[in-house]
């Protein structure tokens, strides 16, 4: 077998290529290894108002002009406004409803004593009402007297001062004042537009202070009455608040991002979330990183602002507005993750949820939205989360999942 030789120039050309190709291969493979590793993930979901006026409906005004406890709207209020108004309703139907139940009970307890004839009520029978119990019951009964509600109490005003008063009642800086002991319990009526009205209030006043079992029984069964209807016209006005309410909500999202590669990440301010439930006609909605907090002005600029602002009171027509010369830097901007780093985003939707909002928000109130966010590189690429389960609060299903033993 004859030996086979080589001649240098080759071994030199064979040993330059085997050491640019494994050059360049370990460069590739070390450039893979040290790329940013990304993982999304989302923490919470929720719902947002819009800081722009919203058109409030007909419905909606006549709604809350048929309520006791809700003001009347304006064609054109804050969303917080609404907001507002939509807590409070719901608050005062949470009251109502205890205030309902405190009634019954006092009726019930007492029962016996109160079917004693031309028997007035003691200091301690008195205290234990629900009037003095539950600031709520008072309130919806001075309402009522103030409406006219309560005329048709059994023993009249002129028939209650023919008998002994109970505890003392005195008339002070537009209320009645109904002596308990160790406190004093108001009536007020310094909002009341006429006489009929103070008569009314004073009727009722009148009614404790000489411990009439028969008006008092009389007004706590009109309370629970009038509260029972309140509360069905506050379930009402709620759902309408909602169908006014969630069209012009966004959707807001807080999510987590970390890199475990040896490269920065870039990501671009703007994301998608993809809703996954089949029984929702729209699936997409465009996110964005939402604003900054914009920096606090230095004492030097707060005081140079308030001489400003004095000499433009004093000064008409001295004011001006300047425009910057440079666009100023965007307060949604490319988002830097450092290698082994997270950061934690909070994105609104662009838009507001319009025809979607009712039934995404009952999807989440089901506990079953099913969702995955999608963001976007500075070089095109995605990253995506995993599929996620967001609700009002913990369902069945991850309640076994906790209690579940391996």
């Amino acid at each position: 077998m004859s030996n086979k030789t080589f001649s240098l120039s080759a071994v030199v050309a064979t040993a330059l290529i085997t050491f640019v190709v494994s050059g360049i291969g370990g460069a590739i493979l070390s450039e893979w290894l040290a790329r940013a590793q990304p993982l999304l993930t989302i923490s919470a979901i929720g719902f947002s108002g819009t800081e722009k006026q919203v058109a409030v409906s007909d419905l909606l005004r006549t709604a809350t002009k048929k309520s006791s406890w809700t003001p009347r709207r304006r064609k054109f209020e804050s969303f917080a406004t609404l907001e507002k108004d939509y807590k409070n309703a719901e608050r005062i139907k949470l009251r109502l409803e205890s205030g309902i139940a405190l009634v019954e009970e006092w009726l019930k307890s007492n029962a016996v004593e109160l079917e004693i004839e031309n028997n007035p009520l003691t200091l301690k029978q008195l205290d234990s009402t629900p009037y003095m119990q539950d600031e709520i019951v008072g309130s919806a009964l001075v309402g009522m007297a103030r409406r006219g509600e309560l005329s048709a109490a059994p023993v009249d005003l002129a028939s209650l001062e023919k008998g002994i008063p109970v505890t003392e009642l005195t008339k002070a800086n537009g209320r009645y004042l109904l002596y308990m002991g160790n406190k004093n319990v108001a009536f007020p009526f310094e909002n009341a537009d006429t006489q009929t009205e103070v008569k009314q209030i004073e009727h009722l006043a009148q009614s404790f202070a000489y411990g009439s079992s028969k008006n008092i029984v009389y007004f706590m069964k009109r309370m629970a009455e009038a509260s029972n209807r309140e509360i069905r016209q506050l379930i009402n006005l709620l759902e309408i608040f909602k169908s006014s309410m969630l069209p012009v909500t966004s959707l807001s999202v807080r999510s987590e991002i970390f890199n475990s590669g040896r490269k920065p990440l870039v990501v671009k301010p703007y994301a998608l979330l993809r809703v996954l439930n089949e029984d929702i006609e729209q699936t997409d909605y465009l996110l964005r990183l939402s604003p900054r907090v914009t920096s606090q002005i230095s004492p030097q600029l707060e005081i140079f602002s308030e001489i400003v602002r004095r000499q433009t009171n004093s000064s008409s027509g001295r004011d001006v507005v300047v425009e910057g010369f440079l666009p100023t830097v965007e307060d949604r901007s490319y988002v830097l993750v450092p290698p082994s780093g997270s950061v934690s985003l909070q994105l609104t939707s662009d838009a507001a949820l319009g025809a979607s909002g009712s039934r995404l928000r009952a999807i989440f109130d089901a506990n079953v939205l099913r969702v995955k966010l999608i963001l976007a590189t500075d070089n095109g690429d995605q990253i995506h989360s995993g599929t996620m389960i967001f609700g009002a609060s913990a369902n069945t299903n991850v309640q076994n999942e906790l209690t579940r033993i391996e």
